[in-house]
């Protein structure tokens, strides 16, 4: 009877040993757009911007908070903005010049995690074309201009990285479970 009850102790104490953290699970905490990415060994913004000799050049993960979107199409962020700089991360093109993902536009202040080489200097100036518009009215017009200002103010940058794939964190609700920020996103 002792051997029964200190298997079943042994069973109870190796199953709390092995069970899963969510919050280690980057599919429970991101959703994931462009190529397919891992959170592992991701360097944090503030680490790149303080060293980015370190850095330039090289494949590298970055995690940090986004501090401004593209509104209008998703197509740029920027993250790390401090007296130390700020770093931009763009959405690639494919050879038809379409976005190949986009970011949702409502992530200001959630998390991510970037993988691409880093650029600096005049190799980090943004390559980037005029967005396309179709049927544009006043209101679209107006949207561009902002839109465009707003992209040369986060083009000052000296940083850059062209993210094959991103983690971007989901969006939490007070006492829900996490909610996708990436619905209608294109992967």
């Amino acid at each position: 009877m002792t051997r029964f009850l200190l298997a079943i102790l042994l069973l109870v104490v190796a199953g709390c040993a092995g069970g899963t953290n969510e919050s280690l699970d980057p599919a429970a905490t991101y959703d994931a757009v462009g190529a397919s990415i891992t959170p592992d060994e991701a360097v944090a913004a503030a680490a790149v911007l303080a060293d980015p000799s370190a850095y330039v050049g090289k494949e590298v993960k970055i995690e940090g908070a986004v501090t401004e979107v593209c509104q209008s199409a998703g197509c740029w962020l920027t993250m790390g903005v401090s007296e130390a700089g700020m770093l931009r991360v763009d959405v690639p093109r494919d050879s038809a010049g379409a976005y190949v993902y986009t970011f949702p536009k409502d992530i200001a202040g959630r998390r991510v995690i970037v993988a691409g080489v880093l650029k600096q200097g005049a190799d980090a100036a943004h390559e980037h074309g005029e967005h396309e518009t179709h049927d544009a009215t006043a209101a679209d017009t107006a949207a561009a201009q902002a839109h465009d200002e707003a992209e040369a103010a986060a083009m000052t940058v000296s940083l850059a990285l062209v993210a094959d794939g991103a983690l971007v964190e989901r969006a939490r609700t007070e006492g829900t479970e996490t909610e996708s920020p990436a619905e209608g996103v294109e992967n």
